[in-house]
């Protein structure tokens, strides 16, 4: 996989980043960027929330921060970033069909979507959440907004974590 000749490459013949970076316990990692020791680093918009709450990043140090879109790897493709908003479903079996559809109705209303993206610095997994004054409120989401046109969905399929795990181990 073209991945793995990536990573393989960086560590070995390029020389700019550990061989044994990946699987490195991720309060190492934390630590590793929080403490400006990295120059660039691939990561989810969710970590600054988690560096806010544990490991004292600050609205000040959050200007030494840059973002972007994961390359596309394809010259004149536009980048990408990945989100995972969740499917629920009503089974057939349901007794109350009609009652656990208005459940998921209301729990997953846009204002409560907003309210778990900035508590958590998830990137917003409905349009109508970028128009939200809250979300509108975390300079953070707000200057990433964009990053919703070009987001890209994890497989929906039971079996992914799988296939996931697969992958990161190998």
């Amino acid at each position: 996989m073209n991945e793995y000749r990536f990573f393989a490459r960086a560590a070995q013949q390029d020389k700019v980043m550990r061989p044994t970076l990946i699987g490195t316990d991720w309060t190492i990692w934390h630590r590793t960027v929080m403490g400006q020791k990295v120059g660039f680093f691939h990561g989810g918009s969710w970590q600054v929330a988690e560096w806010k709450d544990k490991y004292g990043l600050t609205e000040d140090k959050m200007a030494d921060l840059g973002y972007a879109l994961i390359p596309s790897g394809i010259k004149g493709k536009p980048g990408v970033t990945l989100s995972h908003p969740l499917v629920y479903m009503v089974t057939a079996q349901s007794k109350h069909p009609d009652l656990a559809a208005r459940l998921l109705l209301e729990a997953t209303a846009p204002d409560l979507n907003t309210r778990h993206a900035v508590a958590s610095g998830h990137l917003a997994i409905m349009k109508a959440q970028l128009d939200d004054p809250e979300y509108k409120k975390s300079g953070f989401l707000h200057a990433i907004s964009y990053m919703v046109e070009h987001a890209k969905f994890l497989p929906l399929h039971s079996k992914f974590g799988t296939y996931d795990q697969i992958v990161y181990r190998a």
